[in-house]
């Protein structure tokens, strides 16, 4: 993988500062203690029970509704770009699995800038613009989680811990937004800002606060981000029952609203600073949620470590496929 990884420019991450070895060291902390809370009072023996009685064929819908919220979150990227500057969609899948590889392989989730980096690379997608796409992804996201974990709150036992996880997310988010929606709206008064920076002369600030403008178009634009926000609610739609379906699997007839808790939680969770894909804070946070419908703990870390899996290992196949695919475009892009 190394080799593929330095000819599209994807060196391995080599920490040259104190706060990237910081960072890394407190995302692998709270994956430990999170982990560890998962695992308590587990039993190994009920754990291993609850595997060899699941019902495995319930992969396939499981699997399926997977699938099928990636390439609405495929199109939503794509959907996301102006009118006139959208990038192919081919080469833009290919960046949007390289993203989900690093993400699930390298501490502190670089997989936005390698996806904006690869979409760069094959398609000449300013990187300023594709992180700024992304960025306008992360505030639906958060956006439409919180909502989603709201709407759910009176048909669930979500207990203090989850309100106040709730509001915290949704403070960042509603933050998060004012900013973009700010800088993205007055393109001058980020230009300014970025001249300030040393180091930076004033023709990059113009370039760089042009491709912001341009990346969060759908803060600003009805016709762009009514279909970024119904793609959004499907994808988490299709997630939620991509949870629920294996939660028939380990026979926990708890209904879709824990399903949808689950994967709520689960990517609220993944928004601190974590060990690569997540390991221990998405266990840590899909118990969290069963055991408030008294789902036995082993049972509960069963299926999470099950569902972990399901949102891991066909990310990294396919991203190490898209990566590959990558490579040879790149060449024949530099060769024509």
């Amino acid at each position: 993988m190394a080799e593929p990884l330095a000819q599209v420019g994807f060196a391995p991450v080599r920490p040259r500062t104190l706060p990237r070895y910081a960072l890394a060291a407190v995302g692998l902390c709270i994956s430990a203690v999170l982990a560890w809370l998962a695992s308590r009072s587990v039993d190994p023996h009920a754990f291993v029970a609850s595997f060899r009685r699941t019902e495995w064929w319930y992969l396939l819908p499981s699997g399926a509704a997977l699938v099928a919220a990636v390439l609405a979150r495929w199109l939503r990227w794509w959907l996301l770009f102006a009118p006139g500057r959208r990038p192919p969609l081919g080469a833009l899948g290919r960046a949007f699995l390289i993203g989900h590889l690093f993400n699930n392989l390298l501490p502190a989730r670089p997989g936005e800038l390698a996806r904006a980096v690869a979409l760069r690379r094959e398609a000449g997608t300013p990187v300023v613009e594709g992180l700024a796409t992304t960025a306008a992804e992360r505030v639906y996201d958060v956006l439409a989680l919180v909502v989603l974990l709201v709407a759910s709150a009176p048909f669930a036992p979500v207990g203090r811990d989850a309100r106040t996880a709730a509001v915290a997310a949704g403070t960042i988010a509603a933050a998060a937004l004012v900013a973009v929606v700010g800088f993205g709206r007055d393109g001058a008064r980020l230009e300014r800002v970025l001249s300030r920076l040393p180091r930076l002369s004033a023709e990059t600030a113009h370039h760089w606060s042009g491709h912001v403008v341009h990346g969060v178009v759908s803060l600003r634009d009805r016709r762009v981000a009514v279909p970024a926000v119904l793609l959004t609610a499907t994808s988490w739609v299709l997630l939620a029952l991509s949870g629920w379906a294996l939660l028939l699997a380990f026979h926990l007839h708890v209904g879709f609203v824990a399903g949808l808790l689950v994967v709520v939680a689960a990517n609220l969770a993944l928004l601190v600073p974590a060990s690569p894909g997540g390991v221990g804070v998405f266990e840590a946070a899909a118990v969290s949620v069963l055991t408030g419908y008294s789902v036995d703990r082993s049972a509960a870390l069963s299926y999470a470590v099950a569902l972990h899996g399901l949102n891991f290992f066909p990310y990294v196949l396919v991203g190490a496929f898209a990566l590959l695919r990558h490579t040879r475009a790149v060449r024949e892009r530099s060769s024509s």
